[in-house]
């Protein structure tokens, strides 16, 4: 059909695509130029849509600046911390739902008991420790890896990011060396040394680790963003956290600019 309602100074190629449309569904526009001209022209039949349900503005300057350290869990393949193995057997022989410790039970035991519990797995030593990233969440998608010897994934999409204010003064970062560093350190600095690996470079994690358990109930909302992989699984842990609990999808791909209408 011939182009009866113009718009003048903008180019047909756009005006054509309100012009043909019922409806338009305006998801990233900056607010200027030739797009929201028509979409002021065509104002009846536009509408917003945002792509993420997280927008720029909900979300804490430290989070937005990268200023937070965070901690990703993992499925457990046996008791939880302070679970002996027998405990364990008899739910796992029960088919009690609290034997199978999933990556997002997981999750959800340390958001409803505010508490972060330290181990001593993989850790030189046997100090029982809790392990920070300073890695955006942005960067995750090329360090997720399964580790098979481990029989662990790294890098899940589960996990809760702290500011680093409230953060810094209670953990420490680590030193990657070989065995030679190992030897000169002090028994301080034991709990905090990391080999830097050989076939595979340990150190892209910069890691942080905090000494024993981690009581997260001191946390202020403003100042912990708790992540997860799904929808069903944020609808599932909210309910329970004291913090703003998201997809972690959404906290990756937040769109700069929001539709302008």
């Amino acid at each position: 059909p011939p182009l009866t309602d113009r718009h003048s100074g903008v180019p047909i190629r756009d005006q054509w695509s309100f012009y043909t449309s019922d409806n338009v569904f305006v998801l990233n526009n900056s607010g200027q130029g030739n797009i929201q001209s028509l979409v002021q022209y065509w104002l009846h039949k536009t509408q917003p849509v945002l792509s993420s349900d997280v927008k720029v503005a909900d979300l804490p300057c430290w989070y937005k600046n990268g200023e937070y350290l965070s901690h990703f869990t993992r499925a457990i393949d046996g008791p939880y911390s302070g679970e002996s193995q027998t405990e364990w057997y008899k739910k796992l022989v029960a088919l009690d739902p609290h034997s199978f410790h999933t990556v997002e039970r997981v999750l959800f035991k340390i958001v409803y008991e505010k508490k972060l519990k330290a181990s001593s797995a993989m850790i030189r030593g046997g100090y029982t420790m809790i392990a920070f990233t300073a890695v955006p969440l942005n960067q995750w998608s090329e360090l997720r890896k399964f580790r098979s010897h481990k029989r662990r994934w790294d890098f899940s999409p589960y996990g809760i990011c702290i500011n680093k204010n409230w953060l810094s003064k209670k953990v420490t970062k680590v030193q990657y060396g070989n065995a030679d560093t190992w030897q000169v350190l002090t028994e301080a600095q034991k709990p905090y040394f990391q080999s830097k690996g050989e076939r595979i470079d340990w150190t892209v994690e910069q890691e942080f680790r905090h000494k024993g358990d981690l009581d997260l109930s001191a946390i202020p909302r403003e100042d912990a963003i708790v992540f997860v992989e799904t929808d069903s699984d944020r609808e599932f842990i909210q309910p329970f956290s004291p913090w703003p609990v998201h997809a972690f999808e959404n906290l990756i791909n937040i769109p700069e600019v929001h539709p302008v209408l």
